[in-house]
């Protein structure tokens, strides 16, 4: 099959199964051994709430006749919406969680609770939520192949402490989960 983007020209490997997701998809299948590679970038800079409106938006303007992509489009909203419930149960857990603490244990618990709440539907902020919602999309996803972390989590990087150990943080989770492609540097 032949795709063709709005400007009708034929499209060909990666680009045309980016079209067929939609354009700019949220994953490329460009990787190696069958991994795929998300578009970290983009879930960054959407969130869930993007994602969903761009899914919308697609399958507005695809005719009722293709039904084959019309019940894709369906499928991608059930799994973002799937996705963003996801993380709410854990925002519930971690405020269930907080009911029994105290202290710092219970401040920390609430914040996590107030971070997945927050980006199992917005634009992340700052590194902590960015890093929650990329950390929650790979386990969602099982993906291995985090790609290049310092490019898109750049623009939420402060140079703070915090951050720094916020990024020590993710790579060490990223290395218990098996992840084999991920590029870091200046840390």
């Amino acid at each position: 099959r032949r795709y063709k983007n709005a400007r009708g020209e034929v499209l060909m490997g990666g680009e045309a199964y980016d079209y067929a997701c939609g354009e700019g998809g949220l994953w490329w299948v460009g990787g190696y051994q069958g991994h795929t590679v998300p578009k970290h970038e983009k879930l960054l800079k959407k969130g869930v709430c993007g994602i969903l409106e761009e899914i919308n938006y697609y399958d507005s303007i695809t005719p009722d006749t293709n039904k084959r992509k019309k019940e894709f489009y369906e499928a991608c909203r059930i799994i973002m919406t799937g996705f963003s419930e996801w993380i709410k149960m854990h925002a519930d857990y971690a405020e269930n969680m907080a009911k029994e603490a105290d202290g710092e244990w219970k401040e920390q618990l609430l914040k996590i609770s107030a971070n997945c709440r927050k980006i199992s539907w917005e634009v992340p902020a700052n590194l902590y939520e960015a890093g929650q919602l990329v950390w929650f999309f790979d386990l969602w996803d099982w993906v291995d192949c985090i790609g290049r972390f310092d490019q898109y989590m750049l623009p939420f990087y402060t140079g703070s402490d915090e951050d720094k150990d916020l990024i020590v943080a993710l790579e060490m989770k990223f290395w218990e989960h098996g992840v084999h492609n991920i590029a870091l540097s200046g840390v």
